[in-house]
């Protein structure tokens, strides 16, 4: 199995009598292109270091996961519902481009259109490990807004 930051929702990263890889490593980023609002970067950064990365620029992520200790391999990896699902879907929506390694070694730089991008989004690590994202990102801060409901009984 795979494992960045082992916050896997049922225990996936843990596996009796085989082999875990661990990815938590490869957290740099590779190419960031604010012009553009696209970041590529190591699929086991953390959603809060490449967070931290962006507001220095003014930008963020099309959409956060609320554990930002989590890989954004691992996030989009399930999908990746978001603060922003409600407006452009799922995390794996902001996904341009994937570096999937497979499990015979190679290495394939995918994108949309092609089965291995469309069945590694979501797909659960079972094609390989995706070593690097192209994401999209959106200029602006992020910001909570907070609404209270009350009724009556």
């Amino acid at each position: 199995v795979f494992r960045g930051a082992a916050h896997s929702s049922g225990g996936q990263t843990l596996l009796t009598g085989g082999v875990v890889i661990d990815l938590g490593r490869l957290q740099c980023v590779l190419h960031d292109d604010p012009d553009r609002e696209q970041i590529t970067v190591e699929g086991g950064m953390t959603w809060r270091a490449l967070l931290d990365h962006l507001a220095q620029q003014g930008r963020r992520p099309v959409g956060l996961t609320s554990c930002f200790d989590a890989t954004i391999a691992g996030t989009v990896a399930v999908g990746g519902f978001c603060d922003t699902t409600h407006l452009y879907g799922l995390l794996t929506a902001a996904v341009l481009s994937i570096d999937l390694v497979t499990p015979d070694g190679s290495l394939h730089h995918v994108g949309p259109g092609e089965p291995l991008f469309e069945y590694s989004l979501a797909g659960r690590g079972q094609l390989g490990a995706i070593a690097a994202f192209t994401l999209r990102t959106l200029t602006g801060l992020l910001s909570l807004t907070l609404r209270s409901v009350t009724w009556p009984s």
